[in-house]
């Protein structure tokens, strides 16, 4: 894939309770470890909590958020997406909807096998991902073959 991207990666992933936070580090450091820059939201983009406090618009706060995180998966050659939950997260189902917009290469990782239908995952989430995995030594060879 030869673009101008800023990003190599962008890392979609729900990121409030600590097993997620724990999981998504132990992810980030993986992909980071092989050479590719990954912008993770959390890290790199506007973290809306924290500014919720010093202005008193929440419209304000989400317009700047999505701004930021849109133009990073634009910016982005390729999607990693975490759908780990009972549910995926609403905010990653946007990210992939969004990406998918933009003909991004999306890579879903699912480890959990609680999902919203008995027969997986909703096909509207599923349909625009290029390639579903399911540990971590597929996320590596997968990385190789598919940001290079």
């Amino acid at each position: 894939m030869k673009n101008n991207c800023k990003y190599d990666i962008y890392f979609a992933a729900p990121f409030f309770c600590q097993g997620e936070k724990e999981l998504n580090l132990k992810l980030l450091t993986q992909i980071e470890n092989l050479g590719y820059k990954v912008f993770y939201p959390p890290r790199d983009g506007l973290v809306a909590k924290e500014k919720i406090t010093s202005t008193s618009s929440w419209d304000f706060i989400s317009n700047k958020t999505w701004v930021c995180d849109t133009k990073a998966i634009i910016n982005s050659k390729l999607i990693f997406a975490v759908l780990d939950g009972r549910s995926i997260d609403e905010g990653v189902c946007v990210e992939i909807g969004f990406a998918a917009a933009y003909q991004k290469t999306i890579i879903g990782y699912s480890t959990d096998d609680r999902t919203q239908f008995p027969w997986g995952h909703n096909p509207m989430v599923l349909a625009p991902i290029a390639k579903l995995i399911n540990s971590t030594k597929m996320l590596i060879n997968t990385m190789a073959e598919l940001v290079d």
